[in-house]
């Protein structure tokens, strides 16, 4: 609350780490009091075993998250599914590797890729919606083709 920032992962509970979605989200926060509290632990009945006392609950404080962008991975896909959004009037911000017209097509990158993402062309293209950021792509281009977006 100090800087009204947050960054929130979360997984599924599935069984097996192939079969689980993931989504992080960051963005600017603002405390809403704490009239929300009884609403957030009549959702979430297990939370009443954490704080079971009113006393106990006054170190938790409400906000709302109303700005921001966040990821979301699906690991029951193959390759991987990944997405970006954003909400709040947030602009997007874009991550991740392209392939430039440096690409003279060698496929050191094709080879390299986990997810096997790129395809082939002139220049070569990474398929954004599978690509993991690992940055494999960037480190064996031998033409520096591969773009790092900040």
């Amino acid at each position: 609350m100090y800087k009204s920032y947050v960054s929130v992962s979360g997984m599924t509970a599935s069984t097996g780490s192939m079969g689980k979605k993931a989504i992080s989200i960051s963005g600017a926060v603002r405390n809403i009091g704490s009239n929300k509290l009884d609403a957030i632990f009549e959702k979430n009945k297990y939370m009443s075993e954490i704080y079971p006392t009113a006393k106990s609950r006054t170190a938790l404080e409400v906000f709302c998250l109303y700005r921001g962008q966040g990821e979301y991975f699906d690991l029951s896909t193959k390759p991987i599914t990944r997405g970006s959004f954003s909400f709040g009037g947030q602009k997007l911000k874009t991550f991740g590797y392209y392939i430039s017209d440096n690409c003279h097509g060698c496929g050191l990158c094709v080879e390299k890729c986990p997810q096997n993402c790129i395809d082939s062309g002139t220049p070569f293209e990474i398929k954004q919606e599978h690509c993991l950021h690992c940055g494999n792509c960037y480190e064996v281009c031998p033409k520096s083709a591969v773009i790092k977006l900040k």
